[in-house]
C-alpha cells in the first residue's frame, strides 16, 4: 500500500495535483483511489488497511446500492407477518430509499447517518 501525490499539466497549461492511494485487496486486485487532500488520503489508507487485513473491505465500485439492498432485505422477510412486512415496505418505501437509496453501502457513515 502507497500514499503518492500525482501532478500533471492539462493542454491549457494548468497544472494539476491529486493524492492517490494505491493498494491490493483482500482478493488481490490492485486497486487505487484519488483524493484531493493528503490528509484524507492518509484517513483512507489507515482505514483501508485494517479492512483488508481483516478481510472486511468493499471498493466502493464493487458495493451495492441502498436501495438494492433494501430490496434484498424485504425478500427476506417472507417468514413474517403480511403486516409487519407491509409495515417494512413502508419504512424503506418512504423514508430509506428517497433519503439514501441512492448511496452505495460502503460510503455510508455514522456522521452521514446521523446529519439526515
Amino acid at each position: 500500500m502507497s500514499v503518492r501525490k500525482r501532478t500533471w499539466r492539462s493542454r491549457d497549461g494548468s497544472q494539476g495535483e491529486a493524492w492517490i492511494v494505491d493498494y491490493i485487496d483482500q482478493g488481490g486486485t490492485r486497486r487505487t483511489k484519488n483524493f484531493d487532500r493528503k490528509r484524507d488520503a492518509d484517513a483512507f489508507h489507515a482505514t483501508v488497511a485494517v479492512d483488508v487485513r481483516r478481510g472486511l473491505h468493499i471498493p466502493d465500485s464493487q458495493s451495492m446500492l441502498v436501495a438494492e439492498a433494501a430490496r434484498l432485505w424485504l425478500e427476506s422477510t417472507t417468514h413474517l407477518e403480511r403486516s409487519t412486512r407491509a409495515q417494512y415496505r413502508q419504512h424503506v418505501d418512504l423514508h430509506i430509499v428517497p433519503l439514501i437509496g441512492a448511496m452505495k453501502l460502503s460510503q455510508l457513515t455514522v456522521p452521514i447517518l446521523t446529519g439526515i
